[in-house]
């Protein structure tokens, strides 16, 4: 059960939700996946209209799942507008599970392609934003992105200079939209660097941008394609499957991994690795996906095939099979993690440990 408060200031108990204003019962999820769905509250009459409302949420409100859930209620402020006001507000959306490629312990990052550019070569960034408001968004709202922290950057600034500016289309209230941002220049001699957007950022709805948001990505020193896994839309998972879908203990199954081409080149797949663990043991929700042994020096794997004729052109992606991979003696949920290229064949392996895509599975009795 997932409990919600359009404005709760003492601390939830478990099983004590009488003064929800909303409840959901949440459908059975499998290890790792992820579910969403919408909640609307009702804002009562009494709240003083420009107060700071507290917004709570309690997930596994019964503490049925475990006995300490209410340790993790979530809760934020929102403004109470007064009624029958309109308004537009816009933001950038970073942080929904297709925006971390190795569980949520590793740093947000928005869509890009290169994926890992190269130093001093340009990419381009795809930028969700999204009118949280109750008008349309109107022209000569623009987002400024700059393709590293700029030191000067004033978030409260309607004039900070550099970086790439556009213009926002007409967006519904309540609707989004991905804003291609292209010519991004990556710098030189950095391993990461930060996609940084302001938004609003000439202050067309307010006396101030409505916030910075600051995105992850990789680079490398040497020119290089990339192949990674493919992930599962609105998941932390990626697209892996095993034959059978719940294998016997003890026996062998098929693993299917897609994997994606994520540079400007072509490229061969490589030597692929797969490695099995319990899928509560260092979960890849959390930590990503399960390796062992040093970047180009793997260990631990279960099953590997070679893949080097299947070449991957820039942008496209393609299903490879590994067959005989052994199942685990005992039943109970598994992670299957597989890392492509583990010989190093492409420079950007050598350079930055490829991330392992990971999923999970049921092993049943034989």
């Amino acid at each position: 059960m997932a409990s919600f408060w359009a404005n709760k200031t003492t601390k939830a108990k478990c099983g004590e939700t009488a003064d929800a204003d909303a409840e959901y019962k949440l459908p059975e999820l499998k290890p790792y996946q992820t579910y969403d769905f919408q909640v609307t509250l009702h804002f009562s009459p009494d709240l003083i209209p420009n107060m700071v409302a507290e917004v709570a949420m309690f997930i596994d409100s019964t503490c049925t799942v475990w006995n300490q859930s209410a340790d993790y209620l979530f809760s934020y402020g929102t403004v109470v507008q007064p009624k029958n006001t309109d308004y537009t507000r816009v933001t950038t959306v970073l942080g929904v599970p297709d925006d971390y490629a190795s569980g949520f312990t590793w740093r947000a990052a928005f869509e890009q392609f290169p994926v890992k550019p190269l130093g001093g070569t340009t990419y381009t960034a795809m930028i969700r934003v999204q009118n949280i408001g109750t008008l349309p968004l109107p022209a000569g709202v623009f987002i400024q992105v700059w393709p590293f922290s700029p030191k000067s950057l004033d978030w409260a600034s309607c004039n900070n200079t550099g970086g790439v500016s556009v213009e926002l289309p007409k967006i519904g209230p309540g609707k989004s939209k991905a804003i291609k941002v292209e010519g991004l220049l990556a710098p030189k001699g950095s391993v990461q660097s930060i996609t940084t957007v302001l938004t609003d950022s000439k202050c067309t709805l307010g006396k101030n941008p409505s916030g910075a948001i600051f995105g992850l990505y990789e680079l490398i020193s040497v020119p290089s394609a990339y192949i990674g896994g493919l992930k599962n839309k609105g998941q932390f998972t990626y697209a892996i499957k095993t034959t059978p879908k719940a294998p016997k203990a003890s026996k062998t199954m098929t693993v299917k991994v897609k994997f994606e081409n994520k540079a400007d080149t072509d490229a061969p797949i490589g030597n692929v690795a797969v490695w099995l663990k319990p899928a509560g043991d260092t979960p890849g929700i959390t930590y990503g996906g399960w390796t062992e042994g040093t970047n180009c020096a793997y260990t631990g794997f279960v099953a590997s095939a070679d893949f080097s004729g299947v070449v991957l052109k820039a942008g496209k992606s393609k299903t490879v099979k590994l067959t005989d991979v052994p199942v685990p003696l005992t039943p109970g949920w598994y992670q299957v993690s597989a890392m492509p290229d583990i010989n190093c064949t492409l420079p950007a392996s050598r350079e930055i440990r490829p991330i392992a895509a990971f999923a999970t599975f049921e092993v049943v009795a034989p």
